[in-house]
């Protein structure tokens, strides 16, 4: 019987080249085409693991009023303590308050490098339940702080937790469900997100007091991080490559359960579609197989500069949306609305265009609009329509990125890739919350400085490959 176990649970992962020209019924992505995106265990897996974004963007965007001394010293937020009255943030300790914001970011560079390699290893679920109660808990824990140093390192803690819930639960849903509903990840996730960054705004207002606020973004997570333990499933695709017989059958179960309809599913043929490259990897470990692939290699490159050039572009503009003239709460409500169009549409784009056309589009139109409004004067209204369209574009293709990457990336490395890109964007996100320093050279450096970047990652976008209706690579050979 364990002989027979044995020889079932061979590593499936084959090389998707192999596939292209005939789907197969028996590799992971032929049994989720089997089950269909309309089956309700793949629509629960794929709107719970959407509603992550929604918890996370509410603690990293936080810092947009926690940072505010703009907004603290007029009537547009209730006078109530602030962080900056209460740890003396003025003068020569005025520097520790753009660290409340950058030792988030910094976190991120953290996580993405560890938890983004455990999830490899252990699984996708395990990691992002684990990530999204620590999101939650270490924000309330900062929420009790007594000093400034304290507050930092406790978003530290809380920004290492924020990669490895939002971006290991992308991941495990991406591996979950069919590739026709993959490109409206964008779409759903991407709603998610602006609603989670539009909540930010009214519980400021209704939570003055920076404690009183931080608890409330922060709670909403430790329940849901135990409602995911209870009910979430692995990944299919980690389940199949990591060869667990048992519960890829219990997958597949819960799907039949779910439409009350046998599949018609051979467990033996799903199991041994194993390539001998498949065999090697999983001895050597995915970092040797990442080394050991130039176009993987350059691939991850290309993302990574992507990944730090949205991150800058993206935070930068979000960030310091309340200090625009007029309610900073309208500001900000208005810079996450504008986010919404972009959502709507990327999934569109990323079909009609292809993943390398839309990304690449995108970025271009982000860089143009954001190098002509630097030229403008900021007290026009020219101007902030430009930066509007700018905050579009670079919404449309922050997300885009993490459905181009899922698969551009094979599934032994695919965290591990994605987890690299992360820790460069997150290392250099660190540093968005100081650009606006750049305004003592020039008041639009900053602005002219995102366009330049924008543009550069518009022309690296075309060395990638495109992925449009191509199965996810299993292996590093495949890509």
């Amino acid at each position: 019987m364990d002989e027979e176990i044995e020889n079932k649970t061979a590593l499936l992962n084959e090389p998707s080249d192999s596939l292209t020209s005939n789907f197969g019924e028996n590799t992971p992505d032929g049994v989720l085409e089997k089950i269909g995106y309309r089956n309700g265990f793949i629509l629960y897996i794929f709107i719970s693991s959407s509603l992550v974004w929604l918890l996370a963007a509410m603690p990293m965007l936080s810092s947009a009023f926690l940072t505010d001394t703009v907004g603290y010293s007029n009537t547009n937020l209730t006078g109530s303590l602030s962080i900056v009255d209460e740890f003396h943030l003025f003068d020569n300790r005025a520097y520790l308050l753009q660290w409340t914001a950058g030792s988030f970011l910094l976190g991120n560079m953290v996580g993405g490098s560890v938890i983004s390699r455990f999830s490899d290893k252990y699984g996708r679920r395990i990691m992002m339940v684990f990530s999204l109660f620590g999101l939650g808990l270490s924000g309330c824990i900062s929420a009790m702080a007594t000093n400034i140093y304290f507050f930092i390192f406790m978003r530290l803690c809380q920004g290492a937790c924020f990669t490895g819930s939002s971006l290991t639960n992308w991941v495990l849903a991406y591996e979950s469900i069919p590739k026709n509903l993959r490109s409206y990840t964008t779409l759903v996730f991407g709603i998610q997100w602006v609603i989670g960054y539009c909540l930010v705004a009214p519980l400021a207002y209704f939570f003055p007091y920076w404690r009183h606020f931080l608890v409330a973004l922060s709670l909403p997570s430790c329940f849901f991080g135990v409602l995911f333990f209870v009910t979430i499933p692995e990944s299919f695709h980690f389940l199949v490559g990591k060869k667990n017989f048992k519960k890829t059958s219990e997958w597949i179960e819960s799907a039949e359960k779910s439409t009350g309809k046998k599949l018609d599913v051979d467990m033996a043929k799903l199991l041994e579609n194993i390539d001998e490259d498949s065999n090697t990897n999983s001895k050597n470990g995915c970092i040797s197989e990442f080394l050991s692939n130039k176009t993987l290699i350059v691939d991850t490159l290309i993302m990574a500069y992507l990944w730090t050039c949205d991150t800058l572009v993206y935070y930068g503009l979000s960030l310091f949306s309340t200090q625009l003239a007029g309610n900073n709460y309208v500001n900000y409500l208005l810079s996450g609305l504008v986010e919404l169009p972009s959502y709507i549409i990327a999934p569109f784009i990323l079909d009609w265009w292809g993943r390398k056309g839309a990304v690449s589009s995108m970025h271009f139109l982000a860089g143009a609009m954001l190098i002509l409004a630097s030229f403008i004067s900021s007290a026009s209204t020219f101007r902030l329509i430009l930066w509007m369209i700018a905050k579009f574009a670079i919404a449309c293709v922050f997300t885009s990125i993490f459905a181009y990457g899922s698969e551009v990336f094979p599934t032994t490395v695919r965290n591990f890739s994605m987890g690299m890109c992360a820790v460069t964007a997150r290392f250099m996100g660190t540093f968005a919350p100081f650009t606006q320093s750049l305004e003592i050279i020039w008041a639009s450096l900053p602005l002219f400085s995102f366009g330049v970047l924008a543009m550069l990652a518009s022309c690296l976008t075309l060395i990638l490959p495109e992925t449009k209706n191509r199965n996810l690579p299993a292996t590093a050979s495949s890509v």
